[in-house]
This record gives C-alpha cells, structure tokens and sequence, in this order.
C-alpha cells in the first residue's frame, strides 16, 4: 500500500512539472511572434532631415519674396541719346539702371517729294512759299533727303485734316505712316514711384519725368 502512494505522488510530481513545462513554452511562442505582417511593411522615412529641406526652400522662397524689387521706366524721348543725363543720376538711386525702348509709337508724316532730286526739291519749296504753304521743311540729309515735310502727326485723322488743307492750295502730298521707338531710363530698385521723382527732383538733370511702373 505504501509503495502504491510512492508511485501516485510520483506521478504526480511528473504530472506538475511536466505542465509547468509546457506553459513555459507557450509563453515564449507568444512572445516571439511578430505583432505584423513582414510581407507588409513599409520602409520608414527619416522625416526630420525631410523636413528641414522643406523647410529651408520655404524659407529662401520668403527671403526672395521679401527683397523682390520693382522696375520702373523714367522719361519718354525720341532718340537713345536723350536719356544720357537722367541715366547717370538714376544710378545714384539704383546701380542697376539702363536706357531701354520704353515704347512704340506711330506717327503719321504728311510729304511732298521731289524725287529724292535735292535741286527741284530746292524750287518746290520756293512754289510751295508761293502758294502760301507754311510749316513745310526740307529734309537736308539721311534716306529722307530732298523730302519736303509738312507736318507729323500723331493721328491719321489729323493727317488728313492736313492733307485736305493742301488739296485746296493745289498742292498733292502724301502721307507715310512710320513706327517710331520711344527712349526712356529702366530702373530696377527697392524703392517706390515717389521716392524717385523726390531724387530727380533735387538732381541736377530734368527733374520732372513721366515715371511708369513696369513688369521686371
């Protein structure tokens, strides 16, 4: 009877040991099983270094937008070397200054030619005169010459005003249409409209100049 209850305890000692065991086991398999899917995953992204470049392009596009600058052209005139005087005092406002075409005009010549023969050119003025023909003017020189102008305009309609005027002198002109460039100072600065006609004002040039704002 004893050596019974040896073998039962014994067994049961087996018994506990070897279900402790298998706890054990499952313990450690949970453990080591991955809380997701391998196939899955996606590649992480080191979003500081990311960011500060983002951040950087914001701020230089700031910094850029902050020092923009305007552009203006300063005066109107009828030939590139007008401009010389009023482009060496814009650049005591602004080093980046330059003559430029500021526009394109038209312009309407109401002539009487002679052929380009500058001596019947010299006795059509004096029959002009004598028909009591006034503001006329004999082109002396260039690819005009020996052309007898009687007057610029800068509508067809006035042209025609005049053109009609002469038909009752008995005098047959013409009208040339020409394209004609207008001259004026480009100024690329920080400062506004006001500030520059201040300046001009106080120079030594033409102080009052049409001053208009363009796109740089």
């Amino acid at each position: 009877m004893k050596q019974l209850f040896l073998f039962l305890l014994l067994i049961n000692i087996v018994y506990f040991f070897w279900g402790f065991a298998s706890k054990s086991d499952a313990i450690s398999v949970v453990k080591k099983t991955p809380l997701y899917k391998e196939k899955v995953l996606e590649p992480l992204v080191l979003l500081n270094n990311k960011a500060g470049v983002e951040q950087g392009a914001v701020a230089a596009e700031v910094l850029s937008q902050a020092i923009a600058k305007d552009c203006f052209v300063v005066g109107d005139f009828s030939t590139e070397e007008s401009p010389n005087q009023l482009l060496i005092d814009l650049k005591g406002v602004d080093n980046k200054a330059s003559i430029v075409v500021s526009r394109m005009v038209s312009e309407y010549w109401v002539t009487y030619s002679s052929n380009r023969d500058w001596q019947q050119a010299l006795r059509d003025v004096e029959e002009l005169k004598v028909k009591e023909v006034t503001n006329l003017w004999l082109v002396p020189n260039g690819d005009y010459k020996g052309v007898i102008s009687l007057g610029v305009f800068v509508t067809e309609a006035r042209a025609k005003v005049r053109l009609d005027e002469l038909k009752e002198k008995q005098v047959n002109a013409t009208i040339l249409s020409r394209e004609k460039s207008r001259y004026g100072v480009k100024v690329e600065t920080e400062r506004n409209k006001k500030s520059i006609q201040d300046f001009l004002n106080t120079s030594k040039g033409e102080g009052k100049n049409s001053i208009r704002k363009i796109t740089c």
